[in-house]
């Protein structure tokens, strides 16, 4: 059964901020590894450095869906998977030097594009459409890879030749010139990567040969003798490599084909994902997903405070309206498994989902507008719009500001209101407007 909790202001902020101090102890750099172009099919990696613990992920290139955990340990992911990507390569980064890390994936194949590799970078970590246009940026074979490479603050991106083991770095996530002269660092088909290996606040290269496992990590980048030499896994493990316990400086890991973890510095092996995944880690800061008012709050005068009682009706309906859509009977017991909270909101906001918590928080008052309860579609036309002089007209209706809100617990991402007025995922909310369209469609397992 879903479940519902009252929270004053104070106490749904403390937990907002306790989720995110978490995860801002500071500025992230990440650096995401494939591999030669032979085992494109079957491995990736990440390295990520910044003075805050990393901890897992995976990503299934057969259904392009992300499984991304909070800590470093067995267990299921701490939000909802989602689908971003083809039969792709994952990356990760932090694009727009917000601090947080999140996803992209690169079309090897060459796409559109036929003899160069296509970026599709996202901001935030939920599905939804690029948040930088998709870019060409080396050839369809090479491999990969991402990294803060000038410790400016946000990740660059690079490409590795397989055949020759030349790296081509660009401290910025678009189309352009390389930064760094080109260099060769290792060996052909060897599997590239990238940390920050000193502690320092730059991402540098290194090489893993991977007949022996043996991990060549240089401090710059720039060709020369590797600084640090290590031996880590076995033939045929996925490398994964990320700042396990925060000291700020990258550590290695391998991934097994049962899908076992081990992390240098962590004591225990864990199980997580399959084999076949794409193993990647990153501090994961899930986003906090608001529907606001379309023109901000207003003084709630004497409108009526939405009880317990009266959102568990509106969540019921809400699911009983998904269940006539068709919708799956597998999301609706992810939808019901959340936690509906009344509780003050900033600003405008009508409702906000907390993808890590697995929870939804409903304005008592909706900005100040006061809320629609009623469920049915009576007073409302074809188009959503209620009708004139009718009590919907001059309120928020709660069961399109609900439905958003679940559409972000399945890992859909908020729309543009100018772009897209009367999709459900558009991210404001107008008196007298529902939004109950194509249901079935946004509500389609990921």
């Amino acid at each position: 059964m879903f479940r519902f909790a009252w929270r004053g202001a104070s106490s749904v902020f403390t937990s907002l901020a306790r989720t995110s101090s978490r995860r801002k102890q500071g500025r992230a750099r990440v650096s995401l590894l494939s591999l030669n172009v032979e085992q494109l099919e079957e491995r990736s990696l990440l390295a990520v450095t910044a003075p805050a613990v990393q901890t897992i992920g995976a990503f299934d290139r057969s259904t392009g869906n992300w499984y991304l955990r909070n800590s470093n340990s067995s267990g299921a992911p701490d939000a909802a998977s989602f689908h971003y990507g083809e039969t792709w390569l994952p990356v990760i980064g932090d694009w727009d030097g917000n601090g947080t890390q999140t996803i992209g994936v690169v079309d090897p194949t060459g796409g559109r594009d036929r003899d160069n590799a296509v970026w599709h970078l996202r901001n935030v970590n939920t599905n939804g459409p690029a948040s930088i246009f998709p870019f060409v940026y080396g050839l369809k074979n090479w491999v990969p890879i991402t990294g803060d490479w000038d410790a400016s603050g946000h990740t660059g991106i690079g490409m590795f030749d397989p055949k020759t083991a030349v790296w081509y770095l660009r401290n910025d996530p678009s189309s352009g010139k390389v930064d760094f002269a080109p260099f060769a660092y290792g060996l052909a088909n060897w599997i590239p990567v990238a940390g920050d290996w000193d502690g320092n606040g730059t991402v540098t290269v290194g090489v893993i040969d991977p007949q022996k496992m043996t991990w060549y990590l240089r401090n710059t980048n720039n060709p020369g003798p590797a600084d640090m030499v290590f031996t880590y896994g076995l033939p045929g493990w996925k490398p994964v490599v990320g700042d396990w316990n925060g000291d700020g400086k990258t550590d290695l890991g391998v991934f097994d084909p049962s899908g076992r973890w081990y992390l240098n510095g962590v004591a225990n092996t864990f199980v997580y994902g399959l084999g076949s995944w794409v193993p990647v880690a990153g501090d994961w800061d899930f986003p906090k997903l608001p529907m606001a008012a379309a023109n901000g709050a207003v003084p709630s005068g004497s409108v009526p405070t939405l009880s317990d009682a009266e959102l568990g009706v509106a969540v019921t309906g809400a699911l009983e309206r998904l269940q006539e859509a068709g919708v799956s009977s597998s999301v609706l017991a992810q939808l019901r498994s959340a936690t509906y909270v009344v509780g003050a909101l900033p600003g405008g906001d009508l409702g906000l989902t907390s993808a890590l918590g697995h929870e939804v928080w409903i304005s008592p008052d909706a900005a100040g507008y006061g809320w629609s309860l009623d469920t049915s579609d009576a007073q409302f036309d074809a188009v959503g719009k209620a009708r004139q002089g009718s009590e919907p007209a001059r309120r928020m209706d709660l069961q399109t500001v609900l439905l958003h809100e679940m559409g972000h617990l399945i890992g859909r991402g908020d729309l543009d209101s100018h772009t897209d007025p009367t999709d459900l995922m558009a991210d404001t909310l107008s008196t007298g407007q529902r939004r109950i369209h194509a249901l079935d469609t946004v509500f389609r397992s990921l």
